[in-house]
Order: structure tokens, then C-alpha cells, then sequence
């Protein structure tokens, strides 16, 4: 399960019916799983990327923004736990953490991202993404 797939979940709503598609346990199995893949992805950043890239003045402001954005994902993730999947709020939520997932990774994208690939030496970047692609084995 990916992102994508959990969060088609809210593409197949009807604007009136706050039912899922699916039934509840494979929405909040689905869930479930995201939350696994997030902290997985949240700690090697956390851990690893952030703590590289925080040696750069311009990327240190957006280093803070990115570690109040987990903050953020993991108390809606717990808030989406906690919620039945048949609950109206539950895709409410789901939307939400959507959007705000989207926020994220747009703000890494253009704010720490470019910065880290201008000042890393090409073999440290290199190795950063061998040790995300071993984690996410």
C-alpha cells in the first residue's frame, strides 16, 4: 500500500456520502501501513538527511519547518488510527494529511533539496541514497 492508494481512497468519494469505496478494515488496514512508511521515511530523514543538510545556513530554517511538519503528520496520523474508517471525519482526515503530506515534500523539494544537491559532494549524495534505498528494503 502507497500513498497513492490510500489517498485514492478520497478521490472515489462522492461529495455527499462519506463512505469509503472500501470497506473500513481495508481503509484503516491501508492506514495502518502509511503510518509504518512514514516513520520509516520521517526517521532516515530525521536520523541521517536532515542532520546533513542542517550544516548549510539557507537549508537550517527549512530543516526546523520540515521537523514541525512530522510533528504535524504524526499527530494526524494517530488521529486517523483512532478514527473508525466508516467515521465521516476519517476522510476528512485522510484529506487533510493528504494535503498537508503534499506541503511537505513540495517545501523539501524546493526549499532543502536544491541546496543539498549544489553543496554535497556528488559521492556523499550518492551515498545518502544508497542508505535510503537499503531502508526502504
Amino acid at each position: 500500500m502507497c500513498l497513492k492508494s490510500l489517498f485514492g481512497i478520497t478521490a472515489s468519494q462522492n461529495s455527499g456520502s462519506p463512505q469509503s469505496s472500501r470497506r473500513p478494515i481495508e481503509s484503516w488496514s491501508a492506514a495502518k501501513e502509511l503510518r509504518a512508511g512514514f516513520e520509516s521515511h520521517e526517521l532516515f530523514e530525521e536520523e541521517i538527511l536532515y542532520p546533513e543538510f542542517d550544516q548549510f545556513l539557507s537549508t537550517k530554517v527549512a530543516i526546523g519547518d520540515a521537523f514541525e511538519a512530522h510533528a504535524e503528520l504524526d499527530g494526524l496520523l494517530q488521529e486517523i488510527e483512532g478514527t473508525p474508517a466508516n467515521n465521516a471525519g476519517w476522510i476528512e482526515r485522510i484529506r487533510e494529511l493528504k494535503s498537508r503530506m503534499q506541503e511537505h515534500m513540495r517545501a523539501e523539494e524546493e526549499k532543502i533539496f536544491p541546496v543539498a544537491r549544489l553543496e554535497l559532494a556528488k559521492t556523499r549524495a550518492e551515498e545518502l541514497g544508497r542508505r535510503f534505498q537499503e531502508r526502504q528494503k
